[in-house]
């Protein structure tokens, strides 16, 4: 990952819907919106994001503070499909642990069903 900082994005675009981006390298990058926090040149690109597939294995409801409280489980695919055990290949194993309030919410992880999760980085450091 680069050390260089983010140089400033101007606050609207140019004619055209094109942004240019300089870098305090001195490079420049020009396009869409979307253009890299980094220079291509200069710099890596940091991973954008990772996706798993988890399924869920167990869960228990309690009452906590008056409110009823389900702790969801789930864990890395492995078998059962083509696709899980491409997964396994790169996302051998893992637990998720969570707790949920919202009964909407936890009405969704029923047993046996997968799940993808996208852990994609935050913008703050």
């Amino acid at each position: 990952m680069s050390n260089l900082p983010e140089a400033p994005q101007p606050p609207t675009p140019p004619k055209g819907e094109t942004w240019t981006k300089v870098y305090d390298c001195g490079c420049s990058a020009s396009g869409g919106k979307d253009l890299p926090d980094y220079c291509a040149e200069h710099g890596t690109a940091p991973p954008t994001k990772v996706r798993a597939k988890f399924v869920c294995n167990s869960y228990e409801t309690s009452l906590q503070q008056g409110a009823e409280l389900r702790t969801v489980k789930l864990s890395a695919v492995y078998d059962g499909s083509p696709e899980n055990k491409q997964f396994f290949k790169w996302t051998p194993n893992g637990q998720i642990t969570m707790g949920v309030l919202n009964q909407a919410a936890w009405e969704s992880f029923t047993l046996g069903k997968e799940f993808y999760v996208d852990f994609v980085p935050c913008a703050n450091k």
